[in-house]
């Protein structure tokens, strides 16, 4: 099943936005470009932006051996999941791409931790 990008529209009348210049107006209701949900909607700012501060708290609690640790590793799993589907949907900037690749790392790194620090407390 692919998914299709998502074709960004006005937020205030639904007017069909693909091609316009960002910087511009609506030519339907005259509302900036840059208001639409689809061009800078909070969502895909979330997924991107949450999932890296999940995945770092992961990894620090995994040290810690704080309970949290496992909660924050599958919150940080779930918005990477997200932030991934805004990037096939094209609706995730590029300048966001980085922050998703990094909670992925921060994530490997805290499974790795958590995993280590539950063999030295089982053994």
């Amino acid at each position: 099943m692919d998914a299709k990008p998502l074709m960004p529209t006005c937020a205030t009348c639904g007017y069909d936005l693909a091609g316009l210049d960002r910087d511009g107006v609506c030519p339907e209701c005259a509302t900036p470009v840059r208001q639409s949900q689809n061009w800078s909607g909070p969502d895909w700012k979330l997924a991107s932006r949450q999932a890296i501060w999940l995945a770092v708290a992961a990894l620090v609690t995994s040290f810690l051996l704080v309970l949290p640790a496992p909660v924050f590793l599958v919150l940080a799993i779930v918005r990477i999941i997200q932030a991934r589907r805004h990037i096939r949907n094209g609706t995730l900037p590029p300048s966001e791409r980085p922050f998703v690749s990094m909670a992925i790392v921060f994530s490997v790194m805290a499974a790795i931790a958590m995993s280590i620090m539950a063999v030295m407390i089982l053994r």
